[in-house]
């Protein structure tokens, strides 16, 4: 059985977004779905005249922007979970890098590269705004494949990265870079 943070000589499941960013964004998620519920509320109770200070159009405004702001956040918990729940799967096939996205047991995405092409894996920083974005890719002699699923920003590099890149790199056999 294969554990977070630790590899099989076979593959390596690497994390591209920290557990605590994923329930960030989740508990945002649920919040802002309380709040258009709330709206949504606030909405019906100005259309039945129960509160003043609304008209009826400001009324049903409100419930419009209450059920669009539950729908949308539904999707926001949704794009969260699933982004703390992805690993990038890392398995050396023959002369080839097999790589993988995978949220639980289903795999999204697979790529196939020369293993011969894979020359680092970097930390990468963009200024961004007084501060930089950060991110994780697999150097490769003509491009790169960008593991970031959300780009962290701030003064300091995140060190979730610099310990994901440090393994990669390791399990790869290639130097690690970052800021």
């Amino acid at each position: 059985m294969h554990t977070r943070g630790t590899h099989s000589p076979g593959y390596l499941d690497v994390r591209p977004v920290e557990d605590g960013v994923s329930r960030m964004f989740v508990k945002m998620g649920f919040g802002f779905v309380a709040m258009s519920l709330v709206m949504g509320a606030v909405g019906i109770l100005a259309v039945l005249g129960l509160v003043g200070g609304f008209s009826a159009l400001g009324g049903y405004g409100f419930v419009a922007l209450g059920v669009a702001g539950v729908i949308g956040n539904v999707f926001l918990i949704r794009w969260a979970y699933r982004a703390g729940r992805t690993v990038v799967r890392f398995q050396p096939d023959g002369d080839e890098l097999v790589v993988e996205w995978r949220t639980g047991s289903s795999v999204v995405r697979t790529e196939r590269v020369s293993r011969r092409d894979v020359v680092e894996v970097a930390v990468t920083d963009a200024p961004s705004s007084g501060a930089s974005s950060y991110g994780l890719v697999v150097g490769l002699r003509n491009g790169a494949i960008d593991l970031t699923a959300v780009v962290r920003s701030g003064t300091e590099v995140p060190p979730h990265y610099i310990h994901e890149c440090q393994r990669l790199a390791a399990f790869l056999g290639v130097p690690a870079r970052s800021p």
